[in-house]
């Protein structure tokens, strides 16, 4: 499999994945707090990637997350994570899809 090809077969799972976790969003948020699924979600993701870190022989934590720069960016994260999340949940699914698509 070329490189092409692998990158497009990541991206393809990788937004099946997206659309299945807004699913998961939209549904949750209906019967419990928004805060709450955030925090599921949070903590579920941090399992997963403290799963691949720990297989992959890599730590879990580094001085490079104390950086200005990348604390910076983990704020912004925070926020527009939790901005779309509540755009998921107040509005359709498919005008979220569709800002979120339009975005650069």
């Amino acid at each position: 499999m070329t490189e092409t090809a692998r990158a497009i077969l990541f991206m393809v799972v990788a937004m099946a994945f997206f659309a299945v976790e807004d699913m998961f969003l939209k549904v949750l948020s209906g019967r419990v707090p928004l805060g709450q699924v955030l925090v599921l979600l949070g903590i579920g993701g941090a399992a997963i990637f403290g799963s691949l870190a720990l297989a992959r022989g890599e730590p879990l934590v580094s001085r490079g997350l104390l950086v200005p720069s990348v604390l910076l960016r983990m704020t912004g994260e925070a926020v527009g994570t939790i901005g779309f999340a509540t755009a998921i949940a107040l509005t359709p699914i498919t005008t979220a899809s569709a800002i979120i698509q339009a975005m650069p």
